[in-house]
């Protein structure tokens, strides 16, 4: 229905599609190591990000096809209210997300080029024009100052924006707005998240940014696993615990070999679940003892794990 026109699709993109996933600001680092997940990028999520850098991607956030096409006009802001009218021009029924952004002129603090702050999605006949009202909250043109632990307008000349998407914006207008603080964060000014251009955010970055140093990211070898802990840190315990992850990568390996790559993908799903999966999805085969025998032996008690192991297995029989 939707290729011969009897349907008019009218969804949108929630997130960007970059050209590449080097493109991706993140690609560096995530999803780093066992004990942490950094979020270096800090605001620049999505859009935030490849609007501000600039970069061009494959399809922009708020993207959508449609077999019709509409005409924004007669923008006006009234207070916390924005309004227009969409016109449908096209020659067919069709439904439009209309999305507000907002830019800061004046640049304060680190802030992203532009950010969604209201859209509406409304159904037009053709011909038809609708007048759309959005609202703007009170966060609408502040930030959280995490000194001051409250929520900060930064007074100055903002933009409403009014957009397709974030990269096809077809009406604009200036407002100024009337702060209520004004001492701002100064420390990253001159930091690669003011400038965003080949970014490679370090952890230096990132403890800059935090004012604190980051923890340890890495397994600690010496750390007992227990049941809550993912199968794929026993290649951080025992040699019995490395030889268990060996096995299993060596099975998805096969799987990949052999042309099965659902199954080598369903392997490596064990890898990221908890031990105490092995227990609770086995139907009762693998009862909490002989879980308790396992991660025995994966944590350098091999013979005392295996004698659980078998004791258990004798006793159920």
């Amino acid at each position: 229905k939707v290729l011969s026109g009897e349907v008019n699709p009218s969804g949108k993109l929630a997130e960007t599609y970059p050209l590449n996933y080097s493109d991706v600001i993140s690609s560096d680092y995530y999803p780093g190591e066992f004990i942490t997940s950094e979020h270096r990028e800090s605001i620049y999520i999505g859009y935030r990000y490849y609007d501000t850098a600039r970069l061009a991607v494959r399809f922009p956030f708020g993207h959508g096809l449609s077999y019709t096409a509409f005409n924004y006009k007669n923008l006006k802001i009234s207070g916390n209210s924005v309004s227009l009218e969409v016109e449908n021009i096209g020659e067919y029924t069709g439904e439009e997300v209309v999305q507000l952004y907002i830019k800061a002129h004046d640049r304060k603090v680190f802030t992203p080029e532009k950010e969604l702050k209201a859209f509406d999605k409304i159904y037009l006949k053709p011909g038809e024009t609708k007048t759309v009202i959005l609202a703007l909250d009170k966060h609408a043109f502040a930030f959280y100052h995490t000194n001051q632990k409250k929520w900060i307008v930064a007074g100055g000349q903002y933009e409403i924006l009014i957009g397709s998407s974030s990269r096809d914006i077809r009406l604009n207008d200036q407002i100024t707005i009337t702060g209520n603080y004004e001492s701002f964060y100064t420390e990253v000014d001159n930091s690669k998240y003011t400038k965003l251009q080949n970014t490679s955010l370090s952890s230096e970055d990132f403890e800059a940014l935090l004012d604190k140093p980051l923890p340890e990211s890495k397994q600690d070898k010496k750390k007992i696993i227990d049941e809550n802990d993912i199968i794929e840190q026993a290649k951080y315990a025992s040699l019995f615990g490395r030889l268990l992850y060996g096995i299993i990568i060596l099975v998805r390996k096969w799987f990949w070999f052999i042309g099965k790559p659902i199954l080598a993908n369903n392997v490596m799903f064990i890898l990221e679940m908890p031990f105490r999966s092995v227990a609770r999805m086995s139907a009762g085969r693998f009862n909490i003892k002989m879980l308790s025998g396992l991660l025995a032996m994966v944590n350098g008690h091999f013979f005392k794990g295996l004698y659980i192991l078998i004791r258990e297995k004798l006793r159920r029989e």
